[in-house]
């Protein structure tokens, strides 16, 4: 028996989503299937507005990539989340 909370989505399937509609239909039942089992769902490779619309729009919990913000090294990651460097 394995406890599943968390599913993660590529960022190939999340790149593809405004040109491919398989990609959208990967997104969407993802979703479900995450929903189904409790779980939430991660996806990864968020680079733009458009994408993080449509990621919300079929239910996508949680998402993450440079639209975002870039990764940063841990001094300036301090800064940031103190709020002194934007």
């Amino acid at each position: 028996d394995l406890t599943v909370d968390e599913l993660k989505l590529d960022r190939v399937f999340v790149a593809r989503l405004a040109s491919d509609p398989r990609s959208v239909a990967i997104v969407r039942s993802t979703v479900e299937l995450a929903h189904s089992l409790g779980a939430s769902l991660v996806a990864e490779g968020v680079e733009d507005e458009d994408t993080l619309r449509a990621l919300r729009r079929y239910g996508c919990d949680v998402t993450q990539g440079h639209y975002h913000g870039r990764p940063l090294p841990p001094d300036q990651l301090d800064l940031r989340l103190i709020g002194g460097h934007r």
